[in-house]
């Protein structure tokens, strides 16, 4: 079986006050298919950026990043934004929705970005609602939802194209104990029923131990902590 994301020899560097820092060094990952990933470590590690090559919102330096059998280094801006809208989803610890825009506009946009009718995207956004138990919300705007239910909306959106993996960068970082519990136990049950992959960068310990994976990433290579069970053999291997 293909990994829906293979990460290969992936590397990473800024110029930071004149000075060269090499951010990621030669990254090898790959996910599979339905399977859920933790990557973990600490602050300037790297996280973001990692999960920015792996989602085409930034480009490596040296190596290559493959989603769908295109090596994102090789795409042209428009057709990123096309693989993106077909095959991830993005949920950011700031939910980004849209304020002027109902929450069942914003879970629908990727589709009608796509070009599907109002009414079959209205449809498929109005189900995703109902799976993250905000059907009854659907008319508010974000303004009128609370934390949880805004980040609720923001991960209905991410599914609404049905993604091959989506990609989040600390879903709970901004999230009550409570409501971080309830968003944590949504991502299980999501996985689980939409055989999507996830692939989380956060600094929930309680979140990153509900994956089948946790990865740490250190001074710019990842290391395998928390291994895929054993029935299925690991992908994923550290420079």
């Amino acid at each position: 079986m293909e990994p829906v994301i293979r990460c290969q020899a992936a590397s990473k560097s800024y110029r930071q006050a004149g000075i060269h820092v090499d951010v990621l060094k030669s990254i090898n990952l790959d996910i599979m298919a339905g399977e859920s990933i933790a990557i973990v470590g600490s602050s300037g590690a790297g996280k973001s950026t990692l999960l920015n090559l792996l989602g085409g919102l930034d480009r490596c330096d040296s190596g290559r990043v493959i989603v769908a059998g295109e090596d994102l280094g090789q795409l042209s801006d428009r057709s990123l934004s096309k693989l993106r809208n077909f095959h991830m989803g993005f949920v950011y610890q700031f939910h980004h929705l849209l304020g002027e825009f109902s929450a069942i506009e914003n879970v629908a946009m990727p589709l009608l970005i796509r070009g599907l009718s109002k009414r079959n995207a209205f449809a498929r956004a109005q189900a995703l609602l109902a799976d993250v138990d905000l059907a009854k919300r659907a008319n508010h705007r974000p303004y009128a939802l609370s934390g949880g239910e805004r980040q609720r909306v923001a991960i209905a959106r991410a599914l609404v194209t049905e993604p091959q993996v989506v990609l989040m960068d600390e879903p709970t970082g901004n999230l009550d104990e409570g409501t971080a519990e309830k968003i944590q136990q949504l991502i299980k049950r999501l996985n689980l029923e939409h055989n999507s992959s996830f692939v989380i960068v956060t600094h929930d310990n309680h979140l990153a131990n509900q994956q089948q994976r946790v990865l740490s990433l250190h001074e710019g290579q990842l290391k395998e902590i928390k291994k895929r069970p054993e029935n299925k053999p690991s992908e994923a291997h550290g420079a």
